[in-house]
């Protein structure tokens, strides 16, 4: 049974059948064309010539082959193939392109990533160096540190035994002003510095000093005021005054005033007027109350200054010592040679002896405390381990 024939054939018959076709001359293919015969039958079972055959076949499929659905589908196809594949080496030249770049930026962010890295090494090596160095000075400075505290504990130990030695000699110093000199002042000033040394310190095992310190300041300041520096320099300044001081023998009387002389217009008459006024005042007559005084010799009237001076000087250094009997003895002698060999009608003389009167009436006796207990109590603090370790 032979297969029915389709207008299908292959490319390659096609080709050839076309060319068999066009070879062929106008008129020779008009003239010499068999008459179309009728399609077989299904049943028919005898082939057609195969000229016949071939020239039908060759007329109507291969003149039309791309208007075949499958042709123009397999067109499609292969253009939509070619486009995709264009597409895609595009992508693919983009792709390329893009990690190109994306490779070069990661090249330069991993060289730039090593720079950084070798300089955060290089940076984290000094900073290792830079920190054993601080170690190192960190230890030397605890060490330093250590040594200072010990040296500090030394200074401060030294520094409260050097307060409380300071502040023992003060208190001597207002012991001996009380007992030697009787100097209220200096003692008052010496315990006041003594007071504030131990306030400076404010240590607690000082506390029953300070309050002993504080008390005898209270009894010194509750004395009554005896101006010993003004009596002193009243002595000295009358001591000075001396030496100008005139003596009552070499005092002389003062010379009455003699009425003015009448003129007579007569000069014999005038002439002896004047003459008599003259002569009597040649001679002077002096009643005297009391005896007359020897005159002095330069030299005596020298050592009687002196002696004069010598009392009020013993009366001065008394008044220092608060020694009241020989204070108002060498007073009372100096006035009484004041008034004795001294012009009291003269005003300097009168003055100093008034002065050397108020002088003597000043009173020296105070009952002064006995502030040794003080000294007492400087070393009970020593004694008990008070000076300033107990911290």
């Amino acid at each position: 049974m032979v297969p029915q024939q389709t207008g299908r054939r292959c490319p390659r018959e096609q080709a050839i059948m076309t060319d068999t076709s066009e070879s062929r001359p106008p008129a020779e293919s008009a003239a010499g064309a068999p008459p179309v015969q009728p399609p077989p039958s299904p049943d028919t079972k005898e082939a057609p010539p195969p000229e016949a055959a071939g020239g039908a076949t060759s007329r109507r499929p291969w003149s039309r082959w791309y208007l075949h659905p499958a042709v123009f589908l397999a067109l499609v196809a292969l253009i939509l193939t070619g486009w995709d594949a264009w597409q895609t080496r595009l992508q693919m030249d983009q792709l390329r392109h893009d990690l190109a770049i994306r490779l070069a930026d990661a090249d330069t962010a991993l060289g730039e990533s090593r720079a950084m890295a070798m300089r955060a090494e290089a940076a984290v090596r000094e900073l290792s160096s830079k920190l054993s160095a601080v170690e190192a000075q960190l230890a030397e400075s605890q060490s330093q540190q250590a040594a200072l505290e010990v040296l500090y504990q030394e200074l401060s130990r030294n520094r409260d035994e050097t307060a409380l030695a300071e502040v023992e000699h003060l208190i001597q110093i207002a012991n001996q002003q009380l007992v030697l000199a009787g100097n209220v002042n200096t003692a008052l000033v010496a315990l006041r510095n003594a007071e504030a040394r131990l306030v400076r310190l404010d240590r607690p095992q000082f506390a029953s000093l300070k309050r002993a310190v504080a008390s005898a300041i209270q009894k010194l300041e509750g004395l009554p005021y005896v101006d010993i520096e003004g009596l002193s320099g009243r002595l000295e300044a009358l001591i000075r005054r001396v030496d100008a001081l005139p003596l009552a023998a070499h005092a002389r009387p003062q010379p009455q005033p003699s009425p003015p002389l009448e003129v007579s217009g007569k000069p014999w008459l005038d002439f002896l007027r004047l003459a008599w006024h003259d002569l009597k005042d040649l001679v002077r007559i002096q009643k005297m109350d009391e005896p007359a005084l020897p005159l002095l010799a330069p030299e005596q009237s020298f050592f009687l200054r002196e002696n004069v001076k010598l009392r009020l000087l013993s009366a001065r250094l008394a008044l220092l010592a608060r020694d009241e009997a020989t204070y108002r003895a060498d007073l009372a002698a100096a006035e009484d040679w004041l008034k004795r060999y001294f012009d009291t009608k003269a005003r300097g003389v009168a003055e100093a002896v008034a002065e050397v009167g108020e002088l003597a009436q000043a009173s020296l006796s105070v009952d002064l405390p006995d502030i040794s207990a003080l000294l007492e109590a400087v070393r009970n603090v020593h004694l008990g381990g008070g000076d300033g370790r107990g911290r």
